[in-house]
């Protein structure tokens, strides 16, 4: 076990999926109580997906009109009116390759509307102020531009309006995007002499008029020294007002790996060896109206030290919701030493200062047979109401932690998957799993009863329906997030 298990800090978005080699107490009185909520401006987003080695070919960056169909529960074409809240998600066919954007009714799964595209979307984020979606395509080749999207998409029949569509460069993945008050901030790739990564930002006040934020004249700026793998925004408060602060989460591999600094030796002091843990730590920046790149408060660009995660495999989750818990990050860390020790922790942290606030550890549950599993959390979410965190583990299921008492609830899930989303009108927990061979879309109520979580299966007897297509491939999914939770 490590140390550094003991805090748990108080903001919640997309956890990231990205491994080491790669790139990713008991509960304090006083946590804040209802309020204004929502996802800090990320909308629930989920999904990695990476630049390279993608598959496709054509112009790229026009859409098409595409069909329909696919699955049934969605609002039909009568004019009823759906129950709100809306699921947009990026789905793919294989053999032969087709990309789309498909939108689905939450209450039921059932699919509302799809459009085709030339090319893959590589990642989906919501603005909740403005009520706009915007999503990226990637071009024909893989560092060339990308075509942003903007528009919105009708609550009731699904269907897209585009507002505009701007070249910009390729964003990184879903989690290494950003966005806060009329600005995205995301990791992206440029083609130069080679393939060159840094940090871009939107100009998106006027989401007709979309434009890339220059620095020095030149579309990115350099990244911070310790590199990025996730983006936990904190939108000004004021939603008139422009740009916020992003939490950069760092998760360290190579020779910043070292023994666990709080291994101790068996009983008796003989035998045993410390397991090789990566620091994560946390990179505070700022976003302004004049802002021609982040401002990050440490100037060497490497961040706080806020853990550790085992070198194989070993991953931390992270989630954000500023407004629920005003200046704080989640972090979701897994056990270090799963075989003697299935403790896990959720931390709170501040974003400026990224001080520990408290913490809640919760112990994984271990495949029988399997003590060597357990660590490879994945992906967290958060309910920003009842103000659970749920946690995906690669193995052995979700988890769902409440922040305010309560026992935390388990489920195993059929599959290993990678992502996690919480969609807030039915409070649902979304899996889905990208496969060529058995593509999944799971969906989970999440329960609460007497202040203990649990996972109801969608379409299982007593629970909400879910219909999702079932011709499709789930890659990344985004749900409406709006600023004012629905809490009832």
């Amino acid at each position: 076990m490590f140390g550094i298990r003991s805090a748990f800090v108080g903001s919640a978005a997309l956890a990231l999926g990205c491994s080491v080699i790669n790139a990713f107490d008991d509960v304090v009185e006083g946590l804040p109580e209802g309020g204004a909520g929502g996802d800090a401006g990320s909308g629930g987003v989920s999904g990695d997906g990476g630049t390279g080695g993608d598959s496709g070919a054509g112009s790229g960056g026009d859409s098409g009109s595409g069909g329909s169909g696919g699955s049934t529960g969605g609002a039909g074409g009568d004019g009823a009116t759906k129950q709100p809240g809306l699921i947009v998600g990026f789905f793919r066919k294989a053999n032969p390759e087709e990309y789309l954007v498909v939108t689905l009714d939450p209450w039921t799964g059932g699919e509302l509307a799809r459009e085709t595209y030339t090319q893959r979307i590589m990642a989906i984020v919501y603005d909740r102020d403005r009520d706009t979606w915007f999503f990226w395509e990637r071009g024909p080749e893989t560092f060339a531009p990308a075509t942003l999207h903007v528009g919105k998409f009708d609550e009731n029949t699904g269907e897209y309006t585009e507002t505009s569509a701007v070249s910009v460069p390729v964003p990184y993945g879903q989690a290494l995007v950003g966005i806060v008050n009329k600005r995205i901030v995301y990791k992206s790739t440029i083609q130069t002499t080679g393939p060159q990564d840094g940090i871009t930002i939107l100009d998106t006040a006027d989401p007709a008029q979309v434009k890339v934020v220059l620095s020095g004249g030149n579309q990115q700026s350099a990244l911070p020294q310790g590199d990025v793998i996730k983006m936990l925004p904190h939108p000004n408060a004021n939603a008139d007002a422009v740009g916020g602060n992003i939490t950069f989460v760092q998760q360290q591999a190579g020779t910043n790996c070292i023994p666990d600094p709080s291994w101790q030796e068996p009983d008796g002091g003989e035998g045993g060896t410390a397991p090789i843990v990566c620091p994560v730590r946390l990179l505070g920046a700022l976003v302004n109206p004049s802002s021609t790149a982040p401002v990050y408060d440490a100037p060497s660009g490497i961040g706080a030290l806020a853990g550790y995660v085992f070198q194989t495999g070993g991953r931390a989750g992270s989630t954000v919701d500023d407004t629920q818990f005003p200046g704080s990050d989640l972090i979701v860390f897994p056990p270090i030493s799963p075989s003697t020790d299935p403790g896990a922790v959720v931390q709170a942290r501040n974003y400026s200062t990224h001080a520990l606030i408290r913490s809640h550890p919760f112990d994984e549950v271990l495949q029988p047979g399997r003590p060597d599993r357990g660590v490879g959390l994945v992906d967290a979410t958060f309910d920003t109401c009842r103000k659970i965190v749920v946690a995906a583990e690669l193995d052995t299921g979700l988890y769902a932690i409440p922040l305010q008492g309560g026992d935390v609830g388990h489920t195993p899930v059929p599959s290993v998957g990678n992502r996690v989303i919480f969609e807030p009108y039915t409070k649902s927990v979304l899996k889905p799993l990208e496969s060529d061979v058995n593509p999944e879309l799971t969906a989970y109520e999440l329960r609460v009863t007497e202040g203990n979580p649990e996972f109801v299966q969608r379409g299982s007897a007593g629970a909400l329906p879910w219909n999702p297509p079932t011709d499709l491939i789930p890659v990344q999914l985004a749900v409406k997030f709006p600023r004012q939770p629905p809490c009832n």
